[in-house]
């Protein structure tokens, strides 16, 4: 059960954030949100779908980790087989969480950077300390209030790319069949760009999407995905 709060340096002046990798740490999923700023260096690494937020009734790109709930196969011994790790998974346990102050007397909802306390990655006795000893940031705070900043544009980000892409009609359901040591595993809820109707688009939509960079992340999306045969070969490992 997640207990957020808002941070700051007297209720939290001794709070500690345990580092390191693991499962214990909650890095042990087998989805996590993308932003479309970080998909060059996602593709990299990970292949990049699409899943329908049903709270929200909107799409958002997610970077797969495993095939069933709770495995991350590019987690092994504790430790990321990769050279990039997704915004999504580099804040934790921080989130952003808004507060409404006035300004110039008009009320405004303000972005804070929040914590949940009772994440396993927060201690009072082992890792690396949130505030300095005389109640400034932190580097730790500091690189994650950078990464709580790029978060926020990110979502703002995804909702005007993925609008675009359900307005021109280019997402469509997926179900990935993987098949390894003689059995053939079913992954679906996801969505991926149709490569049929992005072929039929006009010159005028392409255009569209060229100058907002969405038709880069589209092809940088595609071009992730020839890593499931990574995963693959995680998996036979």
């Amino acid at each position: 059960m997640a207990n957020h709060a808002v941070l700051d340096n007297i209720s939290h002046k001794d709070i500690k954030i345990i580092t390191q990798s693991g499962s214990a740490y909650g890095d042990n999923v087998s989805l996590s949100t993308a932003f479309i700023s970080e998909f060059m260096q996602l593709q990299s690494w990970y292949p990049l779908f699409f899943r329908h937020n049903t709270e929200q009734n909107n799409f958002e790109p997610v970077v797969l980790l495993g095939v069933k709930p709770g495995q991350n196969l590019f987690l092994q011994h504790d430790s990321w087989q990769t050279g990039y790790i997704p915004l999504s998974m580099q804040r934790q346990p921080f989130l952003i969480g808004f507060q409404q102050q006035l300004h110039n007397g008009v009320p405004q909802q303000i972005p804070v950077v929040c914590i949940d306390l009772d994440h396993p990655r927060v201690s009072l006795t082992q890792g690396e300390a949130v505030f300095l000893p005389h109640g400034g940031n932190s580097p730790l705070l500091e690189h994650i209030s950078s990464v709580l900043q790029h978060i926020q544009q990110g979502h703002q980000a995804n909702q005007a790319f993925c609008a675009m892409l359900s307005e021109l009609h280019l997402l469509q359901s997926l179900t990935l069949e993987l098949s390894y040591q003689g059995a053939v595993h079913k992954l679906g809820g996801l969505y991926n760009i149709d490569r049929q109707q992005l072929s039929q688009l006009t010159a005028a939509q392409l255009q569209q999407l060229h100058q907002h960079g969405y038709l880069e992340a589209i092809y940088l999306l595609l071009a992730s995905q020839a890593n499931i045969s990574k995963m693959l070969s995680m998996m036979q490992a």
